[in-house]
């Protein structure tokens, strides 16, 4: 299809075969995101939202742009979107990796990207079948043993439709609130699903039983609050959408937590001789609420790993949405990172394929492999600001063209390609 376009936009003449492809295509990636095309909708991929603040990749142009992105969402979904496994027909799960032989499991937080990512592609069938397979299993807030509609998933399922444990974990519910908020606002919800009554049931239950009303500290499940604190978990856009919908201030203290944690490790990393302040922007996957190292919970780490990957990328995400207009300390969305993307092309010397994927906060590289999870967080944090031009068409270009064979096949790598992908081509903007 792009070699068509190209020869459209060059003046060239195709050939009928090539036409007769192109339409092909075009016709077969249509029926596979808009299955319910004869509905109305008012938002329809791409989106390519001009309004936004930030700066895009200059190496494409946004029609290329918006091609990648649907291209990265169809692999996507053939490798992890399946039936199998599902409890009752008319369902699909995010599937993980497979594991001695087993069905992959589902978690709650695959659930949640697959619904963002079905309302973003403009894939209503998808988003409907991943719902109900979400929605059958709610456990009560109290007793995860016990099925509720107005609770929350329980976060891990086994490939045969056994629970494996009942509890949640509120970064794949908060995805899948807003994922339903968006498809009220874009497809309303008089239809199978009543998308707004169904993401006001899950926004109450966080707001009832997972937030600390003195902190605004966001609870990651049945634990951890001012002893264990999960900054990868908060959407600041994603809260100021549940404020204005369902007239809840406690968001506002909750975004503030996220930008006081960012704050405080702004400067926190010296060297002990000189004093110089190490200027990184990076934070730990967790912390306490003194922004402490977690010892309540074993293996809670206080470097920046994969949980953290999602800081600049929410963060990122807040600028290019709101500018600094959301509550708290939202000039620091702006700030901190330019200041990460300053720190990571010095210190690759602007080559993405170097960096790592484990941190400590003072910068020293942990190891692991290059992934899309880190590339394409630090592609968002880069569109803040105009001087990071250069490092964010590397970044981009890193991520268009990652092995999608080998580590980035993998389950939480191949879900952070996409949702950077959206961000970085403009088309995760917010419907109104």
């Amino acid at each position: 299809m792009n070699k068509f376009l190209d020869a459209i936009r060059h003046g060239e003449k195709p050939t009928p075969c090539r036409v007769c492809l192109s339409i092909c295509f075009v016709l077969a990636t249509f029926c596979s995101l808009s299955p319910a095309a004869v509905e109305a909708q008012n938002y329809v991929f791409p989106h390519s939202d001009e309004s936004a603040n930030g700066i895009r990749p200059s190496n494409y142009p946004q029609w290329r742009l918006n091609n990648h992105a649907r291209d990265a969402y169809l692999w996507w979904k053939g490798l992890r979107i399946t039936p199998i496994g599902t409890p009752q027909s008319n369902m699909l799960r995010v599937q993980k990796d497979p594991v001695n032989g087993q069905l992959p499991e589902t978690v709650s937080e695959g659930m949640g990207y697959g619904a963002l990512f079905a309302v973003y592609f403009s894939d209503r069938d998808t988003l409907d079948k991943l719902f109900r397979y979400y929605n059958y299993y709610k456990r009560n807030p109290n007793n995860a043993s016990l099925p509720d509609s107005n609770g929350l998933m329980a976060w891990k399922i086994a490939g045969n439709g056994q629970v494996i444990d009942g509890n949640p974990a509120t970064d794949g519910d908060l995805d899948m609130a807003f994922a339903l908020l968006m498809a009220h606002r874009n497809w309303g919800s008089n239809g199978a699903v009543n998308y707004r009554n169904e993401s006001r049931k899950i926004v109450r239950c966080l707001e009832n039983n997972y937030i600390e009303n003195s902190t605004g500290i966001l609870r990651p499940g049945n634990f951890g609050g001012s002893n264990c604190d999960n900054p990868g978990y908060y959407a600041p856009v994603w809260f100021n959408e549940f404020k204005k919908e369902f007239g809840n201030p406690i968001w506002d203290k909750v975004i503030q937590r996220l930008y006081n944690t960012i704050y405080h490790f702004r400067d926190v990393y010296k060297d002990p001789d000189t004093m110089q302040i190490t200027n990184t922007g990076l934070v730990p996957d967790w912390c306490t609420v003194d922004f402490e190292e977690v010892t309540a919970y074993p293996d809670r780490k206080f470097n920046f790993g994969f949980d953290a990957t999602r800081i600049p990328l929410r963060t990122g995400h807040d600028y290019v949405t709101n500018g600094q207009s959301s509550p708290g300390n939202s000039w620091l969305a702006q700030w901190n990172n330019n200041r990460l993307s300053n720190w990571a092309k010095n210190s690759v010397s602007f080559q993405p394929a170097q960096l790592g994927a484990f941190y400590e906060l003072d910068g020293e590289n942990l190891g692991g492999n290059n992934t899309a999870a880190v590339v394409g967080s630090f592609a968002v944090a880069a569109m803040v600001h105009p001087s990071q031009q250069a490092w964010l068409n590397n970044l981009y270009e890193r991520l268009l063209n990652m092995d999608t064979r080998t580590v980035d096949k993998r389950y939480f790598t191949s879900c952070m390609r996409v949702f950077s992908m959206l961000i970085v081509t403009g088309n995760m903007p917010v419907f109104e």
